[in-house]
């Protein structure tokens, strides 16, 4: 896992390594130098981002952690494997708080609200909405044959999650109800991010493209 320069992007800052197989997410704490990542060999390690260091290894998982996800204030870290499982870290304490199930199948995509709620994207194509304590509070049905990653609008009322054939959804977080669906992309739909300003988003796939989108799409019936 290489860091770089915010100048120029040219610039190596550390090479953290430790995992023993192939990386498959990672994710930065909103507060912090904290740096979570998770891979094939079923850990998730957490790194300190000012010093390179390593600073815990997280056992637990039975199979490859797949998704990653730091709460609003950075207090507790959400990782999603192939298990069908999410487990709840205490990022100060380095353990396990809690683990959530209920998927079928790999839990492909996690996001986490400023309002503490946590959005899980599987490979059951169902969207799950999960409280803070971890109370399952919906079970939202994708048209997509398989969900492969959510984000939160900067706002935490709606969120974007993506999958398989290339299909684009959005979703009201409050009525907890699809809002729009698309298949913008000719195959699968493996990232969405949005812009800080929430102005607009970009969804990318395994047809080689990236889209960027405006938000207007949220005003739809």
């Amino acid at each position: 896992m290489l860091f770089r320069s915010a100048q120029d992007g040219s610039n190596l800052l550390a090479a953290l390594s430790g995992h023993q197989d192939y990386l498959a997410c990672a994710n930065v704490s909103p507060v912090g130098p904290l740096v979570a990542s998770g891979g094939f060999d079923k850990t998730v390690r957490l790194w300190d981002a000012a010093s390179g260091s390593a600073v815990a290894t997280l056992t637990g998982h039975e199979d490859t952690v797949q998704s990653l996800c730091f709460s609003a204030d950075g207090r507790q870290l959400f990782s999603g494997a192939d298990d069908g499982t999410i487990r709840v870290w205490d990022t100060q304490a380095r353990t396990a708080v809690r683990t959530l199930t209920g998927h079928i199948g790999s839990v492909e995509g996690l996001a986490c609200s400023s309002e503490g709620i946590l959005a899980s994207a599987g490979a059951d194509a169902t969207l799950r909405l999960w409280s803070a304590d971890g109370t399952l509070i919906a079970t939202l049905d994708s048209k997509a044959l398989r969900l492969r990653c959510v984000a939160f609008a900067p706002d935490g009322q709606w969120l974007l999650t993506g999958g398989t054939p290339g299909t684009l959804e959005s979703w009201d977080v409050g009525a907890r109800k699809n809002v729009t669906e698309a298949t913008p992309h000719r195959n699968t739909i493996y990232a969405t991010a949005f812009r800080g300003d929430g102005k607009q988003f970009a969804t990318a796939s395994f047809d080689r493209e990236i889209h960027l989108w405006d938000v207007a799409i949220k005003e739809g019936p």
